[in-house]
């Protein structure tokens, strides 16, 4: 009897043994299931948002030869045809914006003493240093100046993530649909410095309790054409 007893002890105890793994399987499995759900939509966002933010910056370096006499106070150069009409911003060597006046397809800009300078262009808009300007030097191409560099790769831009965090404001359903997020998804972002201070930042509304983050480190291009490191956090519920 107690051998038969012991047996049905242990049957029993594996019974139940079996029945609690089912139970914490069936609870676990779905929290799991969501859980990889929402990482695969974070990092589909991750690579979407990046090419919603994204565009082209063309860097070109002139300098002007050590023997030319800067006499007047602006210089006017032909500007590269394959990147006529697009915004500018003339810095100089220490990165200091430049007054600069587009006339047709030459670029006048103050020189200030200078003789190296990057022009930079793109599509995306540039704080405005566009002005009037008198008589410039007009120093002919590898006589007068020379182009050392052009160098054209794609960033991330401050304005773009600037227009769609206001899109996300104003036309959030239809952002979501220009995603693809299916209806049941909310999505959130913003951009902070490296002193973890908001530079952008989405209005987000009615965020669940369950909320999954991802931070990545990032560069991207201000309106000054300058390069600033920061980070983008993405989130979604």
């Amino acid at each position: 009897m107690n051998k038969r007893g012991s047996h049905v002890g242990v049957m029993l105890s594996f019974v139940i043994f079996v029945t609690f793994l089912a139970f914490l399987y069936s609870v676990i499995e779905p929290a799991t299931k969501v859980e990889k759900d929402k990482q695969f939509i974070l990092n589909y966002l991750g690579v979407e948002l990046d090419k919603m933010f994204s565009a082209n910056l063309t860097s070109v370096t002139i300098s002007i030869e050590d023997e030319y006499t800067l006499s007047e106070d602006c210089l006017k150069i032909s500007q590269i045809e394959e990147i006529e009409g697009l915004n500018i911003i003339v810095k100089d060597k220490n990165n200091n914006p430049l007054n600069f006046k587009v006339e047709n397809s030459d670029l006048k800009f103050e020189h200030n003493d200078a003789i190296f300078f990057k022009i930079y262009y793109s599509n995306e808009q540039f704080n405005d240093f566009s002005t009037n300007l008198g008589t410039c030097l007009e120093p002919e191409e590898n006589e007068g100046y020379s182009i050392e560099l052009v160098k054209t790769n794609m960033h991330l831009f401050e304005t773009k993530i600037d227009n769609i965090t206001e899109e996300h404001g104003k036309n959030y359903e239809r952002l979501k649909e220009r995603l693809k997020i299916l209806e049941g998804t909310e999505f959130g972002f913003s951009l902070i410095d490296n002193n973890r201070d908001a530079i952008l930042k989405t209005e987000d509304k009615e965020v669940s309790i369950n909320v999954y983050v991802d931070e990545t480190p990032i560069q991207y291009v201000d309106e000054e054409a300058n390069i600033k490191s920061g980070f983008l956090i993405i989130k979604v519920w």
